[in-house]
């Protein structure tokens, strides 16, 4: 399996073969997980990511390659960005300080078919309760009739808001836009709520936010990701909060953010 990385901004890939695969694997097996545990037997081939950018990596996304029989080479993308509201806060600024929903700097994870395994806690005081991302993805397999041939880092987005990776999908771009938009959203819902307009009218602005793929999108051949989350989320704070409450809540997504996506 060829492993594709980004050892410039020190997020590396060790694959089988690597030396230290089996000395790094033997070490993160030894230690038990607060969610899921680990695949029990590991299958063949898997990863290894290590995180030696020194910042936490906040969204990430990996192309799992395969090859039939026939020849035909599918993929399989895994993609975190859009998965959680305390990304979303991150991605906007508002860090909410948790040991959850990112990797955290030296943490290690394994990855095998489709799939990741992990949690920051080879690196963190484990809290009270569980967390710090133990599994994602799902669906992609090793199988009799194909095998694997490759993983690709696309790319990753570190907590000082740095994207790395060749981003053959696009998605600079896509999330550039969709912060913007959930500004320019959250500006317009305090505006309404203070010019002492219903819930019902700023439902109705959040709404026209919650299509994946609207046909207006800069970006068409990308689906967007945390956007429609925002909007989805904030509507259900619209029969929770008071009005005063939802004013502070949109605002806080209103301010200018202190956290700005760049390119390498």
């Amino acid at each position: 399996m060829m492993c594709r990385d980004l050892p410039e901004v020190g997020v590396v890939l060790l694959p089988s073969s690597h030396a230290e695969n089996r000395r790094a694997l033997e070490a993160m097996l030894s230690r038990r997980l607060f969610f899921t545990p680990w695949p029990d037997p590991v299958p063949e081939p898997a990863a290894i990511l290590c995180n030696n950018s020194g910042r936490r990596i906040i969204g990430f996304s990996f192309v799992w390659t395969f090859v039939e029989a026939g020849g035909r080479k599918p993929a399989f993308r895994m993609m975190n960005v859009g998965s959680s509201s305390s990304q979303l806060d991150m991605l906007t600024g508002n860090d909410p300080g948790e040991h959850f929903n990112y990797i955290a700097a030296g943490s290690r994870r394994l990855l095998t078919p489709g799939q990741m395994h992990g949690d920051n806690f080879d690196v963190l005081p484990p809290p009270a309760r569980g967390g710090g991302f133990s599994g994602a993805g799902g669906g992609a397999r090793d199988t009799d009739e194909r095998a694997l041939e490759s993983v690709t880092l696309d790319f990753v987005i570190l907590d000082d808001g740095l994207f790395a990776g060749p981003d053959e999908s696009g998605h600079f771009e896509m999330l550039v836009e969709e912060l913007d938009r959930i500004h320019d959203v959250s500006a317009a819902a305090v505006e309404l709520l203070q010019e002492g307009k219903t819930a019902g009218a700023v439902f109705d602005l959040l709404h026209s936010h919650m299509d994946r793929q609207p046909p207006s999108l800069r970006v068409p051949h990308v689906t967007r990701s945390v956007l429609p989350m925002f909007a989805q989320w904030s509507a259900g704070q619209l029969g929770r909060l008071s009005r005063e409450d939802l004013i502070l809540w949109f605002a806080r997504y209103a301010q200018p953010g202190k956290f700005h996506l760049r390119r390498v």
